[in-house]
């Protein structure tokens, strides 16, 4: 996250992962993180509008 703020100059303000497959126990790491999870990205609701970047 340091890394993309850094580079963009822009707050993270979500974590997230689209991955077809997920082991429960990184589900369940994701979780605990803070990191929502999905498995197409057709079901990633964009929040905000600050341009055409997710």
């Amino acid at each position: 996250m340091r890394f993309y703020e850094k580079r963009e100059g822009r707050r993270v303000t979500r974590r997230i992962v689209i991955s077809p497959m997920l082991h429960p126990a990184a589900r369940e790491a994701a979780q605990r993180l803070g990191v929502e999870t999905y498995f197409v990205p057709e079901y990633l609701e964009i929040k905000g509008g600050s341009g055409g970047r997710a």
